[in-house]
C-alpha cells in the first residue's frame, strides 16, 4: 500500500486551492490491478451564500397589498427573474453578481426605477462581520427632459432601424422632426433605445404631435412596445393576438394603442383607450348573454360629457371641452399625451382635453385608463390614412439609457410574458453593445397581460337594471396614483419594491400554474417572512426611491456537496448528474470530524471506499491533478489558504 501526499502548495509554488497538481521527480509505479481511496483531507473552506440554480426570487413594484387586499383592486404584477447566478459565492462576490443579474434586469422594466444605479451593499459589524445585505433601489426622481429621436442611430442588431411598422405595406420616413406616410392605412411605432432615447417618462413625462398635415384618417398616441414575432407573421404583437379590426382605430379599424386622438372630418376630434370589449355577444344555447371579457377594444373616451345623470355627469372637472360633442376637427392644433405615476392627461393646443381629478362611477369612461403595468414602457405610435401624410413631434420627454439598463423597446414586462426576446447587453457606461442575447418568455405566462388589462378597474361600468347603485361590473374605482414628492403614489400608498421570497397568496395567487415558485427568504435574509416588510421609501437629501436591509442574517451555509476529482488517473465512475463519466473519486463530507463546517477542516476517512483504476499493466505516475467540485464538475468557489489531500493505494486484493 502506498500514501500519496498532495498539498495546493508545493517546493514553492501556490496552487487555487480547488484545484491543483503536483509532481515528483522519480515516478511513482503502480502495480497493475491497483485500486485508489481517499485517507484524510485537510481544507478551509470560508462562508458561501448559495443561489443555485433550484433558488428563485420574484419581485413587485406598486402598492403593497394588505392582508385584506383583493388582487383585482391591483394593477401591478409579480415579476419573476430567472436565476442566472445559479452558484456559492462568496458574501461580496454575491452582492455583485445579485445586482447585476438579478436586481437590475427585474426593474429595469418600469421607467422611472433607476436600474443603472440599483446597488447590493455588504453590510458588517464593528469587528468586520457580515450581518445581512443593503439594498438600494432608487427612483429617477425628477421631470425628464425632452430628446426628440434622431434621424438615424446606430442600428439594432445592425439591421434594424427606430421604426418598428405594425400595419401597412411601406416604411414610413422619419427625419428627426417630420414622420412622412409612405403608403396608405399606414400604423406604426417610434421605439428609440440606448441614449438616444427610450420609453416615456412616467414622471411628468410628454410628446407632442404638431404641424399635422392629414388628408383621411389620422390617429396618434402611446402604445406598449410592438414586437414582431420570428413566427413569419407579418402583423406586430399587441398583447392580444385577437386584436384586430373593428376593435381598433384607423381606416381599417385595426390598429392598437394603449392611449389615442383620432382626427377625421366626420368624427372630429375624439379620444380612446384600450380597455375590455364591453359588447355583449348575441345570446346562444351554450353561452347566453355571454360577456367578453378576454380581448380587448378602442374604446371612446367621452371627454366632452355634459349630461347630468346617475352615470353621465357633467365632466367638466375633467375637461376643457364638455361640449356635449366632440370638438371639430377644425380645432386641430398640437396634441399632446401627458404621464404622471398611473394618470395620463391629453392636451390639444395647451387646453386640457381630458385628464384626471374625479373618479367615480360617472366619469369612469370619460378619463383615460390608469396606467399600469402593461404600459410601464410606452412609445409614440401614429397611424395616416393616406400616402404623404405627415406630423412632426416637437417634444418627447423619455428616459435614456442613464437611467434605464439594457435600454431596448423588447425589454418590457409585456414581451417577456409572451415571446422569446433578443436583448443588447450593456457595457458599464450604459450604452448598448451588439451583442444578442436571447431570453426565453416567463414560464406560463401568456395570459398575464391580460389578466392586468382586463381587472374591474378597467371594465365599463355597468349598472344592475333593478338597483341602479349595484354595479353589475365594473365598480371599481381606482385612486391613481400620481406623482409626490418625486416618487410615484403618496404616503401610505406608495409604490414599492418588494422582494417576494416564498410563497405568498397575496402576490402570487393569480399565477398558480407557475411552477418555479419563489423561495430564497433564508438565502436573502427574509426569513421567515415571504416579502420585505418594509421598502425604506425615502425622497429626501438627492435620494429618491427604497432603501432597506435583509431582516436576519442571510444563511450562509452551502447544501451542494463538494466532490474530490483526480483526472489524472486511470479510474473510471458514473456521474448521473452530467450524465456523462467522470473521475470523481470521494464525496467531502459536510462536517469534519469535530462536527464544524466552515474554517480549517480535518477529515480523516476511516472507511475507506477503493476504486479500481482498470490497469492492466504497472503505470507510471509524475504528474496528479487534484480537483475540488460541484455535481455539476463545476470547481468550487468556497475553499480558501491551502488544501491537502493523501490518497492510499493498494493492490486489488484477491477473491
Amino acid at each position: 500500500m502506498s500514501l500519496l501526499i498532495t498539498s495546493s502548495k508545493q517546493a514553492g509554488t501556490v496552487f487555487a486551492p480547488n484545484q491543483y497538481r503536483n509532481n515528483i521527480k522519480n515516478p511513482l509505479i503502480v502495480k497493475k490491478d491497483s485500486q485508489i481511496a481517499v485517507d484524510s483531507i485537510k481544507i478551509q473552506r470560508g462562508e458561501i451564500l448559495d443561489y443555485t440554480e433550484s433558488i428563485n426570487t420574484f419581485f413587485w413594484f406598486g402598492e403593497r397589498l394588505a392582508k385584506n387586499a383583493s388582487y383585482d383592486e391591483a394593477i401591478s404584477y409579480m415579476i419573476p427573474q430567472e436565476n442566472d447566478i445559479r452558484d456559492g459565492l462568496s458574501v461580496t462576490d454575491f452582492a455583485e453578481e445579485f445586482k447585476e443579474k438579478i436586481l437590475k434586469p427585474a426593474y429595469s422594466l418600469h421607467p422611472e426605477i433607476k436600474s443603472t444605479d440599483i446597488e447590493c451593499n455588504v453590510v458588517s459589524d464593528s469587528d468586520g462581520k457580515f450581518t445581512n445585505f443593503q439594498y438600494k433601489i432608487p427612483q429617477v426622481g425628477s421631470n425628464p427632459t425632452s430628446i426628440v429621436p434622431p434621424a438615424s442611430t446606430n442600428p439594432f442588431n445592425g439591421t434594424g432601424t427606430y421604426i418598428e411598422l405594425v400595419n401597412g405595406s411601406g416604411m414610413p420616413n422619419w427625419d428627426g422632426t417630420t414622420l412622412d406616410a409612405q403608403s396608405d392605412d399606414c400604423h406604426f411605432q417610434l421605439q428609440p433605445q440606448g441614449s438616444d432615447g427610450g420609453p416615456l417618462s412616467l414622471h411628468n413625462g410628454s410628446v407632442t404631435f404638431s404641424t399635422i398635415t392629414v388628408n383621411d384618417n389620422f390617429v396618434c398616441g402611446l402604445a406598449r412596445p410592438f414586437i414582431v414575432p420570428d413566427d413569419g407573421s407579418d402583423e406586430a404583437f399587441t398583447n392580444f393576438s385577437g386584436f384586430q379590426a373593428p376593435f381598433g382605430l384607423g381606416d381599417l379599424d385595426r390598429d392598437f394603442y394603449d392611449y389615442a386622438v383620432e382626427v377625421s372630418d366626420d368624427g372630429g376630434i375624439r379620444a380612446f383607450h384600450a380597455v375590455p370589449y364591453d359588447e355583449f355577444q348575441p345570446d346562444s344555447p351554450e353561452f347566453p348573454s355571454f360577456h367578453r371579457t378576454d380581448i380587448l377594444e378602442m374604446r371612446e373616451i367621452t371627454y366632452f360629457e355634459k349630461d347630468n345623470g346617475s352615470f353621465t355627469a357633467n365632466n367638466g372637472s375633467n375637461s376643457s371641452f364638455v361640449t356635449g360633442t366632440p370638438i371639430p376637427s377644425a380645432s386641430l392644433g398640437d396634441i399632446t399625451f401627458e404621464a404622471s405615476g398611473e394618470k395620463m392627461k391629453i392636451s390639444i393646443s395647451g387646453k386640457t382635453l381630458v385628464e384626471v381629478n374625479r373618479v367615480n362611477a360617472s366619469t369612469k369612461d370619460q378619463i383615460p385608463k390608469p396606467i399600469g403595468q402593461t404600459c410601464w414602457k410606452m412609445y409614440p405610435t401614429v397611424s395616416f390614412g393616406t400616402n404623404g401624410d405627415s406630423c412632426d413631434i416637437t417634444n418627447y420627454a423619455c428616459r435614456t439609457s442613464t437611467t434605464i439598463h439594457n435600454n431596448v423597446a423588447h425589454n418590457n414586462w409585456n414581451s417577456r410574458c409572451l415571446y422569446p426576446i433578443e436583448l443588447l447587453t450593456v457595457s458599464n457606461d450604459g450604452e448598448p453593445t451588439f451583442e444578442v442575447g436571447t431570453l426565453s418568455p416567463y414560464l406560463n405566462a401568456f395570459n398575464w397581460p391580460s389578466i392586468i388589462d382586463t381587472k374591474d378597474c378597467y371594465q365599463t361600468y355597468v349598472a344592475n337594471p333593478d338597483t341602479p347603485n349595484d354595479p353589475v361590473r365594473g365598480g371599481t374605482l381606482r385612486d391613481y396614483r400620481g406623482i409626490t414628492n418625486n416618487l410615484i403614489g403618496e404616503s401610505g400608498k406608495r409604490y414599492e419594491n418588494i422582494f417576494i421570497v416564498g410563497k405568498s397568496e397575496r402576490y402570487i395567487q393569480s399565477a398558480p400554474s407557475y411552477v418555479n415558485q419563489p423561495n430564497s427568504a433564508a438565502v436573502l435574509g427574509f426569513q421567515p417572512q415571504s416579502i420585505n416588510l418594509d421598502s425604506g421609501i425615502t425622497h429626501g437629501g438627492g435620494y429618491h426611491g427604497a432603501s432597506f436591509t435583509s431582516s436576519v442574517k442571510p444563511e450562509l451555509t452551502s447544501n451542494q456537496s463538494t466532490f474530490i476529482r483526480v483526472p489524472t488517473l486511470t479510474h473510471e465512475t458514473y456521474n448521473f448528474s452530467t450524465g456523462n463519466p467522470s473521475k470523481i473519486l470521494f464525496q467531502v463530507p459536510k462536517f469534519d470530524n469535530s462536527g464544524n463546517e466552515t474554517g480549517a477542516l480535518f477529515y480523516q476517512n476511516n472507511d475507506k471506499f477503493f476504486v479500481d483504476l482498470n490497469n492492466t499493466t504497472d503505470i507510471r505516475v509524475t504528474d496528479l491533478d487534484v480537483h475540488f467540485v460541484r455535481s455539476n464538475e463545476r470547481f468550487v468557489t468556497d475553499l480558501t489558504g491551502a488544501s491537502q489531500v493523501i490518497f492510499c493505494i493498494r493492490e486489488k486484493p484477491k477473491m
